[in-house]
């Protein structure tokens, strides 16, 4: 029974870490071709949509609100005020 655990994490090592969300960075983004040149194929950047998108006006914007539409925008992102 000692060697079940072993064989567990010996499991997870052998799958790549499938068990966990694929990143961008654990995708192969080239081929190696068969005279060792590489084709590369990488992927465009796909912006995820948000549930709650915020408003942003550089001139016209107001901390004070909650930048939720065009008339209620910040300033600046929230994650550049919270810096």
């Amino acid at each position: 029974m000692k060697k079940t655990p072993v064989l567990i994490l010996a499991a997870l090592a052998l799958s790549g870490g499938t068990a966990f969300a694929d990143y961008d960075w654990q995708k192969p983004h080239a081929k190696v071709l068969p005279g060792g040149d590489l084709a590369w194929a990488p992927e465009a950047w796909k912006t995820p949509k948000l549930a709650h998108p915020r408003y942003i006006d550089f001139d016209g914007g107001d901390d004070a609100k909650d930048g939720k539409t065009p008339a209620t925008a910040w300033p600046i992102a929230a994650s550049s005020r919270e810096r």
